[in-house]
This record gives C-alpha cells, structure tokens and sequence, in this order.
C-alpha cells in the first residue's frame, strides 16, 4: 500500500513538473514575443519621433519664409506708396483744365504729351485736384 501511494505521489509530482514546465515554456515565448513587439515599438516612436523633428523644421523653416516674404511686401508696399507720392512729375499749368483738341483725339497723330503720366499708355482724361491738371487715365 505505501509503495502504491509512493508511485501515486510521484505519478502526481511528474504531471505537476510537466505542467509547471509547460506554463514555464508559454510564459517564456511569451515573453519572448513581448519583447520583440517593446524593440518594434521602440523603434517606431524613434522613427516617429524623428519624423516629428523634421515636420516641426520644416514648420519653422516655412513660418520664417513667410515673414521673410511679409516683411518684404510690407517694404515694397511702403517704397511703391513713397514712390507714388515723390513722382517727379512736371508741373502744367492752371490752364492745362482746358482740354484741347490734342488731349481729345487718339490716333497716330496724339502727341506723346497727351499720354497718362501714370501707365503712358492710354490717353490722359482725368483731371487732378485742386491743381487741375490733366494728366491721368481711367
């Protein structure tokens, strides 16, 4: 009777030490793909991460073009507008209101002093105030 409670209790132990090894073996392969999946992540976030710093360059790099190009609008604005004020434009006379037959007609025969002082293209037929002087275009 001991001897077959000897061989029961070892017969017991044996399928314990196997189960115990199975589980040992489950846990260690899942460990295992644990770890490789933590290295993947790892390497994504660093990919990631530096995905993000280039993005975060480029931003930066775009944001300062853009007020480069802003600030230089704005200057060219403000030199076109300085411009516009201190054209040196020769000065007619009061009488120069008067519009005459030159300023009238358009054809080869207009002389150049009929022309828009602005574009000096079209023919002249805006007068300016409260020198009226006729010398710009529609």
């Amino acid at each position: 009777m001991a001897d077959q409670l000897r061989r029961h209790n070892q017969v017991i132990l044996v399928k314990a030490d196997q189960s115990v090894a199975r589980r040992l073996h489950e846990k260690a392969a899942e460990a295992e793909r644990e770890a490789w999946r933590g290295a993947e992540l790892e390497e994504r976030f660093a990919r990631l991460r530096g995905e993000a710093a280039a993005w975060q360059a480029k931003a930066l790099s775009e944001q300062a073009a853009a007020v480069t190009l802003h600030a230089q609008l704005q200057h060219a604005a403000a030199r076109a507008s300085v411009e516009e004020l201190t054209v040196a434009v020769p000065a007619e006379s009061s009488s120069s209101a008067y519009v005459d037959s030159c300023r009238r007609t358009t054809g080869p025969g207009t002389s150049s002093d009929c022309a828009c002082l602005g574009c000096r293209l079209r023919p002249a037929c805006v007068m300016l105030l409260p020198c009226r002087h006729l010398s710009l275009c529609g």
